[in-house]
């Protein structure tokens, strides 16, 4: 074993009795929690509602979360092969890539996908998108912030979805993030998931940072290699994410080290969680 796989060895053994400990805890121990390959999540949060993810509000368990997820993969999956037939290296992002580094899989209650692009790849992709898409006429209520006059219909594979970028002008000032939707979204939602598309900018002084959250770092520079963005086997489908020695420093960033605990991050505020990092 070398010197990082040692270390590996030793989180997961922490890793494990974290979870015990959360699992056996005053609060979490009579509560009803699910497990899907290794990662646990609680039916409620304390407050009564669904530990659902932040847009779509669903119950993690239901059939149209679990539909709604099947969709937003075929969109992944139809990206992909569009990616790769433009010569386009990318990688998933913030909860959508932890899910990968837990266990290669969808976090059960996340409720969108995230993926980058480096600043180049985003405006070719978006814009060839946009291009060979068709318009469309139809309302998208109460979707915080998107816009429907800046949609269209666009097709991935043999299927069509809803294309809405936020900002469509090339400008380093204001924020760039590009949604891809299934058809026919439910309507009321407060806010909306779906396959959301980041930038990765190269700034003046040669750092990397969001399109979207500009105080935040990212990991794709101006020319990325291939060997650091492979291939990976994701929920059933192909697609590309970031080796773990590059990706982990910038979920660290965000999430704090506690995100390598696999479990929903209400259940990580009952113990001394950075006693097992």
């Amino acid at each position: 074993m070398d010197r990082r796989e040692i270390q590996n060895a030793i989180q997961q053994m922490k890793t494990e009795e974290a979870i015990k400990d959360i699992l056996q805890s005053k609060y979490w121990s009579n509560k009803k929690i699910f497990e899907v390959n290794g990662v646990y999540f609680p039916e409620k949060r304390p407050s009564g509602e669904p530990a659902t993810g932040n847009h779509m509000g669903w119950s993690p368990n239901s059939k149209q979360y679990k539909k709604y997820m099947s969709n937003l993969l075929n969109i992944l999956k139809g990206f992909h092969q569009f990616a790769e037939e433009n010569n386009v290296l990318y990688s998933l992002n913030g909860g959508t890539l932890m899910g990968y580094y837990w266990n290669k899989n969808i976090i059960p209650w996340d409720d969108d996908i995230d993926i980058w692009l480096q600043e180049k790849d985003y405006y070719k992709i978006r814009d060839k998108l946009w291009d060979e898409g068709e318009s469309n006429n139809k309302n998208l209520e109460n979707a915080t912030g998107w816009y429907k006059k800046n949609s269209r219909i666009i097709k991935l594979g043999n299927k069509k979805y809803e294309i809405i970028p936020n900002n469509q002008n090339r400008i380093s000032e204001g924020t760039h993030l590009t949604k891809i939707l299934p058809l026919n979204m439910p309507k009321n939602r407060k806010n909306i998931g779906g396959l959301d598309i980041g930038m990765c900018r190269t700034c003046q002084d040669k750092s990397l940072k969001e399109g979207w959250m500009k105080d935040r770092g990212c990991f794709i520079p101006e020319n990325p290699k291939e060997k650091d963005f492979p291939i990976v086997d994701f929920s059933g489908i192909k697609t590309r994410a970031v080796i773990r020695k590059l990706g982990e420093p910038l979920l660290n960033e965000v999430y704090g080290p506690k995100w390598k605990i696999p479990c929903h991050p209400i259940m990580k505020t009952k113990i001394n969680i950075n006693e097992y990092l």
